[in-house]
């Protein structure tokens, strides 16, 4: 069976206001696949994932994104493209007067979601698949930095999202923690989502291999076509 490809861009160009960032960016990613992106601050890393979820419009280029064309891409429909992509961001981005539970309902609600019953299933499914299926009622000061960035994680996933975007996930994480929370992502792409991590940790990457877009000279390095996401066996050897 064809592997389904999710990301499709040609020749796109991305700017930030008139400041050209990168160029000539022609990638395909497909479902499943894992893919880190690795370069310098300042090597277009960030921009290259507000580009892919409608923070900044495109506008030199072809880009196809879980269906959605971002050249034609219109501000009223980001929000309908955001609901197939999850976001994982460095320092969790919390709601901290909220427990755990209300954190993932406030984007349930935003997001379209009505029936409280259905909610409460769906959100002690997701709490149970990040290991934090009886930590619902604590408030995120009460959690570790670990446990905080598995309900991240968990409300990436509440529209089953085809796309998760992870913009350095372990950079506040101890090296175990770090290792748990890979292990984790690498679990949510073997089960058909497209995994992007922005990271600076070349250690990881060594323990969890996979696609690498190399971000250098203006550019990116698309690395291989396909990479298979190692599976949970070998994870965990290569974790040990």
């Amino acid at each position: 069976m064809a592997s389904e490809t999710i990301i499709d861009l040609t020749n796109v160009q991305v700017f930030i206001k008139k400041h050209l960032v990168l160029s000539n960016v022609s990638i395909q990613i497909n479902k499943g696949e894992f893919v880190f992106l690795v370069g310098k601050n300042g090597s277009g890393k960030s921009s290259f994932l507000k580009t892919l979820y409608g923070e900044l419009k495109l506008e030199h280029g072809e880009g196809n994104v879980a269906g959605f064309n971002l050249k034609e891409l219109k501000r009223k429909k980001v929000p309908f493209l955001r609901r197939e992509i999850g976001i994982v961001f460095q320092d969790f981005q919390l709601l901290t007067d909220r427990s755990v539970n209300d954190n993932l309902k406030f984007v349930m609600k935003a997001t379209g979601w009505k029936e409280k019953r259905k909610m409460e299933e769906a959100i002690q499914e997701l709490l149970t698949k990040v290991g934090l299926g009886t930590k619902g009622f604590k408030f995120p000061h009460e959690l570790s930095g670990g446990e905080q960035q598995r309900v991240a994680i968990a409300r990436a996933l509440v529209n089953d999202p085809d796309i998760i975007l992870a913009d350095e996930p372990t950079g506040n994480l101890d090296p175990e923690t770090s290792n748990e929370i890979m292990k984790l992502l690498f679990s949510i792409a073997q089960n058909g989502k497209a995994v992007l991590m922005a990271t600076h940790d070349y250690e990881l990457m060594a323990k969890f291999p996979g696609r690498k877009l190399s971000f250098e000279k203006g550019t990116i390095d698309p690395g291989i076509a396909k990479v298979e996401v190692p599976n949970e066996k070998n994870a965990s050897q290569s974790i040990d």
